[in-house]
């Protein structure tokens, strides 16, 4: 299926977390600007004492996104209480906006995509997964190549003891690999996942981690699994 039959079949609500992160966010709207699948709407969640409306150059993507046709809900707060409580606010915002959107994009806000990150992961969706995740490099990371055939050695092993505690954990994230193409099943996204709408209505972020919620998506990623 081509983009544009993608872009009718699909709406996509993008869901950002951010704190103290005005220039990375704008790399970000720059690159979601030039996406090759653009049937999108964009919920930002910010955090800080320095409001994101104060930021020229982000304000200035936020306008020109909007000028293209995609809806931007921008909700900016002095006052933190963790990561975990922005994502399921963000969730909660996504149900009342009532975009019409049938799957839902959370995105890091330190990252910059590849022009068909968007589109790939909709290939994925096409072929019936519930979520797909995408590897992408931190926007200040030094990129290098890898070969496919390490990833599932390092991404795709977790194990829980009788107690159900977890006794190991192997994930990845922020590399590059030569090939892009390949889909692998895994126990956890890491850590941008494009998901149906649906799964929402079963999993949350759990609050009582600790505030920067440090692999918090593994624990969405099991209630996913799970329910």
């Amino acid at each position: 299926m081509n983009v544009r039959e993608l872009e009718k079949k699909y709406c996509v609500d993008i869901l950002i977390s951010t704190r103290d992160r005005h220039s990375e966010l704008y790399g970000l709207l720059v690159s979601l600007q030039y996406q090759t699948f653009q049937n999108f709407n964009i919920l930002i969640r910010h955090e800080s004492q320095t409001p994101l409306s104060t930021h020229y150059p982000t304000q200035i993507m936020i306008n020109e996104l909007k000028f293209q046709g995609h809806k931007v809900f921008l909700k900016d707060r002095q006052q933190s209480f963790g990561v975990c409580f922005s994502r399921n606010d963000l969730i909660k915002e996504h149900k009342n906006w009532k975009t019409g959107a049938n799957l839902v994009l959370r995105l890091d806000d330190d990252i910059i995509l590849e022009n068909t990150y968007i589109e790939k992961l909709l290939e994925g969706i096409e072929m019936d997964y519930d979520l797909m995740s995408g590897i992408i490099s931190l926007a200040g990371q030094q990129k290098f190549e890898r070969e496919n055939r390490f990833i599932g050695k390092i991404i795709n092993e977790h194990k829980l003891n009788e107690k159900g505690e977890l006794i190991l954990f192997k994930d990845d994230c922020g590399f590059c690999y030569l090939d892009n193409n390949q889909i692998l099943p895994t126990h956890q996204f890491r850590t941008n996942c494009l998901m149906k709408t649906e799964v929402l209505e079963h999993c949350t972020y759990p609050t009582w981690i600790s505030h920067v919620g440090f692999r918090e998506e593994g624990f969405f990623s099991f209630q996913a699994i799970i329910n």
